[in-house]
């Protein structure tokens, strides 16, 4: 064999060219189960024969192999489509859905559906690229990520981009975190005369509807009367109203409270801090509706009570100031 032949071998095989193409992602090494472009449904998990994202994303094989506490490393690339996860973990030990060190993971979605959508408790997804990838920016687009009916989700270090809404989370999904993202270029606008639509990060919460809503129901009303009626006859009806209905709402606000004050967002005391909400949001409206001289105020209503009773509390509660620097 002549010194150029075994030259030529030697850089065909240094640029992959044996195998007909640019070499692959060398094996993982990391402790986990992997996901590919190249991945199937038919693989299992390892670094040899990973599965394709959506099959990651919903358990592995009949979606019960991905356990709480495993980790699915996501390897370089472009993956198309849209994904949903189902991925359950508990708080003691989350499922992490992470970016293979040194890779880059594209999720590319193809604008039929929100990009990711989430729909499993206690996941972390870490350092993943997620877009819309369509290109139309003057009619409404789908959502780069989409948290929906889930909670305790931690987005950490995402890179988000060209989505309708960059990160939008659904009211009823609790405890979501968002950590280090960078989220750019997201919305539309239809034309010179229309207005900008679409936000970076969207985040809802139900506490203040949700407690209006529930606790303003006649049902409920009528309950708290007869409470009321027999609070000398029969105080244990009281008694029991109060542990089992407005304490629990009172103790969810708290958790709320205390959150937001551990993150540094408010400061003061979870308790006087939830009370003070509840007074905001209710107002006189409970009173007037015991003494039936006011009706139940429809949706909007509660939406717009909810909102404004928020508006107010964060002008009471501004972030706390930072302390200067030594």
């Amino acid at each position: 064999m002549s010194w150029t032949h075994r030259a030529c071998i030697g850089l065909m095989a240094a640029l992959g060219c044996q195998s007909g193409g640019p070499a692959g992602p060398p094996p993982g090494t990391r402790v986990g189960y992997y996901a590919a472009p190249g991945g199937t449904d038919a693989g299992d998990g390892s670094t040899s024969r990973p599965w394709d994202l959506a099959t990651a994303l919903a358990g592995g094989n009949g979606g019960v192999q991905v356990q709480p506490g495993d980790t699915i490393w996501v390897r370089g690339g472009a993956y198309p489509g849209t994904f949903r996860s189902t991925l359950t973990g508990t708080s003691a030990a989350p499922i992490v859905v992470r970016r293979y060190p040194g890779e880059r993971p594209i999720l590319a979605g193809d604008g039929s559906s929100n990009t990711l959508k989430i729909d499993g408790a206690w996941t972390y997804f870490w350092g993943l690229e997620v877009q819309v990838s369509t290109s139309d920016r003057t009619t409404p687009r789908m959502d780069a990520v989409y948290v929906r009916y889930t909670a305790n989700v931690k987005l950490i270090n995402l890179v988000v981009h060209d989505g309708g809404t960059g990160i939008y989370t659904e009211p009823g999904a609790p405890g979501v975190e968002i950590y280090g993202c960078i989220v750019y270029n997201n919305g539309w606008q239809a034309g010179a005369g229309d207005r900008g639509h679409g936000h970076a990060i969207y985040v809802k919460n139900d506490a203040g509807t949700k407690l209006v809503r529930e606790v303003s129901d006649p049902a409920v009303i009528a309950v708290f009367r007869v409470a009321i009626a027999e609070a000398v006859q029969a105080p244990e009806v009281a008694h029991t109203l109060d542990s089992t209905g407005r304490e629990k709402s009172r103790a969810a606000l708290r958790k709320i409270m205390a959150l937001a004050q551990a993150s540094g967002l408010l400061a003061g005391r979870p308790a006087k801090l939830a009370e003070q909400f509840v007074g905001l949001l209710w107002g006189h409206l409970m009173v007037s509706l015991l003494l039936g001289v006011a009706k139940r105020p429809n949706p909007r209503e509660i939406a717009r009570r909810a909102g404004d009773a928020a508006a107010a509390f964060l002008q009471l509660h501004p972030l706390p100031k930072e302390a200067p620097a030594a």
